[in-house]
């Protein structure tokens, strides 16, 4: 123990991404907060991960286990943690120096908050920052943001660290589903606990290619599992939430395939978003600009999808 810290247990699930799993655990390594618990749990990689990975030692815990996805592997390594407090941090991810610290100095100060999210840089293959999720003037809600939080997932993957019992409460990862199983979490989060938000940039997310083009098809079905789910359990979340995050789902969707130059199911997933939100200026935006810009729409979307 250092001192009178409270141990952060981190999770890593890994998959054949040796070298970047090895940047993901020095981040941890050379934290300002030195009490932290790293878990690597390999989900059957066939890459040298392994041997990367015994290279470091007593300083991590690592974890073999046969494929089964990322959650699958989040799940194993919370039924080893033991700290105080949880974050997951996928094996291309990385964190800022004072990531852990700033969040464990947050959540044993403000005890009102069940976790705690923060400014995330995007960054290249050769960890070099692009851009920020959150822009120097646009600054998330926090507090109760289920509501929020359904119409758009606005909190950056690797930014999360908890409270152990949080998890205890709401249960783990959902294994039957991948792209939008994060946006779960943080929905499932959200209903019985406080947000709370750090505006710094402690965490970096790696953009190595367009992940929304790998399978759209399950990207939406799957978002939709989610929507469905969240408003199942929340019937107080009101018909106009309901039609403002199925519209903004639906308009997400449209975009990706606009990209992908699928312009017959762009047309129709965009339908179906100005349908449920005919009053939408983000989809009367998007609109006006396929019917006369197209190519600056193109550029525009490019840009955005890229970090989703």
């Amino acid at each position: 123990m250092q001192g009178n810290e409270p141990l952060v247990s981190i999770i890593i699930p890994a998959y054949n991404m040796a070298d970047y799993t090895v940047r993901c655990v020095n981040s941890l390594l050379r934290q300002t907060y030195k009490n932290i618990e790293v878990i690597v749990v390999d989900d059957g990689s066939r890459d040298n991960t392994r041997a990367k990975m015994e290279e470091f030692g007593g300083k991590i815990k690592y974890i073999y286990k046969e494929n089964g996805g990322a959650c699958s592997a989040r799940n194993r390594g919370v039924k080893e943690a033991k700290g105080k407090y949880i974050g997951f941090l996928d094996c291309d991810d990385m964190y800022y120096p004072q990531k852990v610290e700033l969040s464990v100095r947050f959540l044993e100060n403000y005890l009102e908050y069940g976790f705690v999210f923060s400014n995330v840089a995007y960054i290249d293959e050769n960890d070099i920052a692009i851009r920020n999720h959150f822009s120097w003037n646009k600054r998330p809600y926090h507090g109760w943001i289920k509501k929020k939080l359904a119409v758009a997932n606005f909190i950056g993957n690797p930014s999360v660290i908890m409270r152990r019992f949080c998890l205890d409460e709401i249960g783990l990862y959902r294994e039957d589903i991948f792209p939008p199983a994060d946006w779960d979490m943080w929905l499932r989060l959200s209903e019985k606990f406080q947000a709370g938000y750090i505006d710094k940039v402690l965490c970096a997310y790696r953009v190595v290619s367009l992940g929304c083009f790998r399978n759209i098809e399950r990207s939406n079905k799957e978002a939709l599992i989610v929507l469905d789910s969240f408003f199942q359990r929340n019937k107080d979340a009101g018909f106009i939430t309901r039609r403002m995050a199925y519209a903004e789902h639906h308009l997400g969707i449209a975009e990706c395939y606009f990209v992908k130059e699928d312009h017959e199911n762009m047309r129709k997933e965009f339908g179906i978003a100005l349908r449920m939100n005919p009053f939408s200026i983000k989809a009367l935006g998007i609109l006006f600009l396929y019917l006369f810009f197209r190519g600056y729409l193109r550029k525009i979307l490019s840009g955005l999808i890229e970090f989703k």
